[in-house]
């Protein structure tokens, strides 16, 4: 599993932990939701998932980690932003169309066409933004 090799662990003061999906196994290092906070002092979600279909390996289903997540949000947090790293866009609009209303954006990666902006943004009937590598 990458994040998982000591050496890639800095040494900082405070610690902070490498960037692993949220939906990777229990003890792997790292974390994919995290809250941070603005210069001008707005605190923002960030949620990163890896999808499953044709992903290897399988990991814990990224729907009911966005879940958990999105129940772990402290109240004082208004804005989410969920990056899913998923191999079929499919998976990318079916997350956007799940959290729409909950969330702020949904920004699908690991594209490998060259997407054209007009056709591949999206809003969802809720106002949460959906952008990802193409459209069905």
């Amino acid at each position: 599993m990458p994040g998982t090799r000591k050496e890639a662990s800095p040494n900082t003061s405070p610690p902070i932990a490498p960037a692993a999906p949220h939906n990777y196994p229990d003890g792997t290092p790292g974390t994919g939701w995290f809250v941070a906070t603005t210069a001008a002092g707005y605190k923002v979600g960030i949620l990163n998932l890896m999808g499953n279909v044709f992903m290897h390996p399988h990991l814990a289903c990224p729907f009911a980690a966005a879940e958990r997540a999105l129940a772990a949000k402290p109240d004082d947090v208004k804005m989410v932003l969920v990056d899913l790293h998923a191999e079929v866009t499919s998976e990318k609009m079916a997350m956007g169309w799940y959290l729409d209303g909950r969330v702020s954006a949904v920004v699908g990666t690991h594209t490998h066409v060259r997407p054209r902006m007009s056709a591949s943004c999206r809003a969802a009937p809720a106002t949460s933004r959906c952008r990802h590598d193409r459209l069905l």
